[in-house]
């Protein structure tokens, strides 16, 4: 294949849009596993401490269970002393076409609602902006919801991120192939076998736990462009397009303005007051749900 060609069509591949996320195999010039660890060493000095941080990025979270493929867009700014900002908001899903599970089977595609989470200090803000309320959590130390704290972090390839060791990287992965152009590097890994550990990082370290990744790593700037990732179970593909990745963003205030917004709580409370009382009001149900949603926020699938 001519040399044009080629380099074509990886750019196209590590550049998708959502409207077009292939799978892509690797192209381009085969690499070593020696060098694709010397390109993974400069990402992480190019990182450096990731004490804060701003990223915005395209998601794709195809859900092979239930044939879906969910998409939204994300701006996330982090202060390793202070807390974070974590924005999700709906994208508009004309002239994108769903992608396709690894048997072929076709997904219907659609987006998230929008929503703003502020963490500062022990408390979490939540914003439902679609109903215009608002929630809020302690995160404290003594908290079970604490591993929110964490929750930047699990939208950052582990090989950047310098609180995750290159020992444990190692022990997990190995690197299954590379290929490189002029513009891209790109590392395919595969898990090691090893026994299933059941431990309590398990539970919010997803990124730590999937059978496949696959980075894409801009030669100029030496930071990620596009990460793929299928989970442990197997039934989430997700693939992450970095837009922008700032490593040394202005301070800012994680200020938390709640005008405009109602306590979800008491808008939650006053419906049931005026709901007309029912044999079976369905509370067990709730309840149940609301444990999942809140194992869901501590799978870091948010």
């Amino acid at each position: 294949m001519h040399k044009r060609a080629v380099i074509g069509i990886i750019f196209a591949l590590v550049s998708a849009s959502l409207s077009d996320l292939p799978a892509g195999e690797i192209v381009g010039k085969e690499e070593t596993p020696e060098a694709a660890e010397t390109q993974l060493e400069k990402m992480r000095a190019a990182a450096g401490k990731l004490e804060r941080f701003e990223t915005d990025c395209l998601v794709s979270d195809l859900d092979t269970m239930f044939t879906k493929d969910e998409r939204w867009r994300i701006h996330l700014y982090a202060d390793e002393t202070d807390g974070f900002r974590y924005e999700v908001r709906s994208i508009d899903l004309k002239r994108m076409t769903a992608r396709r599970t690894a048997k072929g089977d076709s997904c219907e595609l659609s987006t998230k609602d929008s929503a703003t989470w502020v963490c500062k200090g022990d408390t979490c803000t939540i914003f439902c902006e679609k109903e215009r309320t608002y929630e809020t959590g302690n995160v404290g130390r003594m908290s079970w919801l604490v591993p929110l704290k964490t929750a930047p972090h699990q939208f950052i390839p582990p090989w950047l991120d310098s609180s995750v060791s290159w020992k444990e990287l190692n022990s997990r992965y190995e690197i299954k192939q590379a290929r490189s152009n002029e513009f891209e590097f790109v590392i395919e890994f595969s898990i090691r076998p090893r026994l299933k550990d059941r431990g309590f990082r398990r539970v919010c370290e997803e990124r730590l736990e999937a059978t496949t990744h696959v980075l894409v790593i801009d030669r100029r700037t030496n930071l990620p462009k596009r990460w793929e990732m299928v989970s442990a179970s197997g039934t989430l593909d997700r693939i992450l397009i970095f837009e922008r990745i700032d490593l040394h963003p202005a301070k800012r205030a994680l200020t938390v303005v709640l005008d405009g917004y109602q306590d979800a709580k008491k808008v939650a409370q006053e419906a049931a007051r005026k709901r007309a009382p029912e044999k079976d009001d369905g509370e067990p149900f709730r309840t149940i749900e609301f444990a999942a949603g809140c194992f869901r926020v501590l799978t870091c699938l948010l």
